[in-house]
């Protein structure tokens, strides 16, 4: 069972912050000449989702211990969808870099998410 991102995060990224990109199921073969070739590889490829939140320094120590903790038995969690217009939550799990965080002020984060939308 998936779990759930936190209520008490926010539940949106900074606006101009989110950069979304799909995924490729082709499988790419270069010749020697001409062109390269292309199959599908597979139909079930995963997106990439990026962005950025503003978080207090307790929503940031809440972010750290969902991640090392409540994700360490489930990888995957729902995300509420950016675009916001289709009202499903996502399914995804962390993607290749761990949550980062720049501290902007007294008590406030900048906190970065890569994020593997699953299908």
């Amino acid at each position: 069972m998936a779990e759930v991102w936190p209520s008490t995060l926010p539940q949106c990224f900074l606006a101009d912050t989110v950069s979304w990109q799909l995924g490729d199921g082709r499988l790419r073969t270069t010749m020697e000449a001409g062109p390269a070739k292309a199959r599908r590889r597979t139909s079930a490829v995963s997106d990439r989702l990026a962005g950025d939140m503003k978080m207090t320094t307790i929503q940031w120590e809440d972010l750290k211990t969902f991640v090392k903790t409540t994700l360490q038995e489930s990888d995957a969690f729902t995300f509420p969808n950016p675009d916001g217009g289709s009202g499903t939550d996502l399914l995804v799990r962390l993607g290749d870099n761990e949550p980062g965080a720049v501290r902007v002020g007294r008590g406030f984060w900048i906190v970065t998410l890569d994020l593997e939308v699953l299908p």
